[in-house]
């Protein structure tokens, strides 16, 4: 008979009593992998942690990967990110942090929304209401950021712009997205990681025009500094060109790879680096590999888009050996993310039979893909029936309920930024969400400050009044939506 470690008994006593007051001051930390499990499991979630919370990840965790993707960052935050050693850190969205607060006009993708009353693009203060602040990101790594961590962290994806690098003496991945910048200068930190040795400027919405725009692969091409250590560059999802990708690789000429997945990219072989590409089949199966084995969802995902759209059209040229291999590489895929493909199958049922990792697993992509989409929709409002299949699967009472360590509010936030930026008539499996967690919100959560609550109270009287012509049962729900709103939310009279 075999016994649990009392590093599993703390494990389990610290998952299902954080952030509330039932854990001993005296419980020992629980070791790094232990508390990177955790983390994901309480402090991902929680889209504005309570200070309790964060006193506990500080004091009972050894955090060493933390991944804030969807997260507000407020400040009782960075005290929290000092007190662990770090090797991986991905921020979230920076809110109404007071100390980082900067100047508006001197944002550095300020020139990418530029006034344009017939270009039909967002207008200066259009952009401010947006973005609502400007964070100083040198200062905010300083602070957030221990001695030990600067030294250890080797993986960061950070979201607002390219400053404060050259302290992470050990980095080796940073992901820089679709950030554009003003000048070469703009960039010049990056050199100082000399260590760096994998590049991404893959993005994660490939059907958002102003997200395909970054533009720091064309500063380094146009600097005369180079990163002697880099090894990988990802392009995926991107709009690049050939043309680009060889003069990239002109500059950069000891690259061991490349992955031009998603893109206009035609090239498919390279006479001295490895290429990751969606061409074919074959190229599909080899990329369907490599980001299985980087554990990439987003990019496992649009890989197996891609090749079952290959396999659809046509099986010319696709060898016995082709197919073996596609089904090992699927099979390795479904394996990893199974929790996804599980609760897809088994959506009415009931889903607490599945492991808690693995409904938190499925949530945390949910919702990241939704703040994806929600970003689309700010330029796209037309395209929400794209945004809608996350939403299809999270509207399940018993994933939303049964799933312990959940914070609600984040989804409800989510939900209500649909609401606020699309009125459009499409079958609204959001909404349906909305109403399901209604009554076990906390209204007074700080997520919800930055909610246009007028403009949310404008759509949904608009579609009760009106219906939705693929479902007629959404004009009942927005009127019960709209009359908690007009309870918890009332409108601020007017001075």
């Amino acid at each position: 008979m075999s016994f649990p470690k009392l590093t599993e008994l703390a494990m389990n006593k610290i998952a299902e009593n954080i952030g509330t007051d039932k854990l001993h001051p005296c419980l020992r930390p629980v070791p790094a992998e232990s508390s990177n499990k955790i983390f994901k499991m309480a402090g991902s979630i929680s889209s504005v942690p309570s200070e309790l919370q964060l006193n506990q990840l500080s004091h009972y965790l050894s955090v060493t990967e933390i991944n804030l993707t969807g997260t507000i960052i407020i400040d009782a935050l960075v005290p929290m990110l000092k007190s662990h050693n770090l090797k991986s850190l991905s921020t979230g969205y920076f809110f109404k942090l007071g100390k980082y607060d900067g100047y508006f006009d001197n944002r550095e993708d300020y020139e990418k929304y530029a006034p344009n009353r017939n270009g039909g693009y967002l207008t200066a203060s259009d952009h401010r209401k947006k973005i609502r602040h400007v964070i100083d990101i040198e200062q905010f790594l300083e602070d957030a950021l221990n001695e030990e961590s600067k030294q250890t962290l080797t993986h960061l994806d950070l979201s607002p712009e390219p400053q404060g690098y050259e302290k992470l003496a050990n980095l080796e991945t940073l992901r820089v997205g679709c950030l554009k910048i003003k000048k070469v200068g703009g960039i010049r930190q990056l050199f100082d990681l000399k260590k760096l040795r994998n590049l991404s400027f893959e993005i994660t919405s490939s059907v958002c025009d102003c997200c395909r725009q970054g533009n720091i692969h064309s500063l380094l091409m146009k600097s005369d500094r180079r990163l002697r250590s880099l090894e990988t560059v990802d392009f995926s999802n991107t709009n690049f060109e050939d043309g680009t990708i060889n003069r990239f690789l002109k500059i950069y000429k000891n690259l061991k790879s490349i992955s031009v997945c998603q893109t206009l990219v035609e090239m498919t072989t390279h006479p001295t680096i490895i290429v990751y590409h969606t061409r074919t089949v074959q190229g599909c199966i080899k990329s369907l590999k490599y980001y299985t084995e980087m554990e990439n969802p987003v990019m496992v995902d649009s890989v197996m888009d891609l090749l079952n759209d290959h396999l659809s059209r046509s099986t010319t040229g696709v060898t016995d050996d082709d197919f073996q291999d596609c089904l090992k590489a699927v099979n390795s895929a479904i394996e990893l993310f199974s929790w996804l493909s599980r609760v897809l199958s088994y959506r009415a049922k009931d889903v607490s039979t599945f492991e808690v990792d693995d409904r938190i697993k499925m949530i945390q992509l949910l919702l990241t893909n939704s703040i994806q989409e929600a970003k689309s929709l700010e330029k796209f409002p037309a395209s929400i029936a794209d945004a809608m299949e996350p939403w299809k699967v999270l509207s399940n009472r018993n994933l939303l309920f049964r799933t312990p360590l959940l914070d609600l509010s984040r989804i409800a936030f989510l939900a209500f930024q649909i609401v606020e930026i699309s009125n459009s008539g499409y079958a609204r499996p959001h909404l349906s969400v909305l109403d399901m967690i209604k009554d076990a919100l906390d209204v007074n959560s700080l997520v919800f400050k930055s909610i246009d609550f007028g403009k949310v109270r404008e759509n949904l009287k608009n579609l009760k009044d009106t219906g939705d012509q693929f479902n007629p049962r959404v004009v009942p729900i927005a009127k019960r939506l709209l009359e908690f709103v007009e309870i918890c939310f009332p409108q601020e009279p007017t001075v």
